[in-house]
């Protein structure tokens, strides 16, 4: 299962198991928010985080391309396998090929 890499950055609600947000870049820079529960993001329990800190969250990738200068990328969305959207209501991102990985490395 690919994952996106993301920082959570804040503790949004502390009642178990507890949201944070996380933020995460697309290919063109822009900031992107998600607000979900924790273990959405890490393995850690709300107690355990240090903020901010790398995070990550599932996806689904729907295409590797190249864009014209030769940057790898990827076109993902993340209404699968979470139902996830960003705060924007924004599921379908196209991030840096080095954005996705199958491993999670928090």
């Amino acid at each position: 299962m690919p994952f996106v890499h993301a920082q959570i950055i804040r503790i949004v609600d502390e009642y178990q198991p507890g949201f944070v947000e996380a933020v995460f870049q697309d290919s063109d820079g822009v900031d992107h928010r998600i607000i979900d529960k924790v273990p959405i993001f890490t393995n850690l329990s709300l107690s355990e985080l240090a903020l901010p800190r790398r995070g990550a969250f599932r996806c689904e990738v729907l295409e590797h391309f190249a864009d014209p200068s030769g940057r790898r990328l990827v076109r993902i969305t993340i209404a699968r396998p979470d139902d996830l959207q960003s705060l924007a209501g924004a599921f379908e991102f196209t991030v840096e090929d080095g954005a996705v990985s199958n491993v999670i490395d928090q």
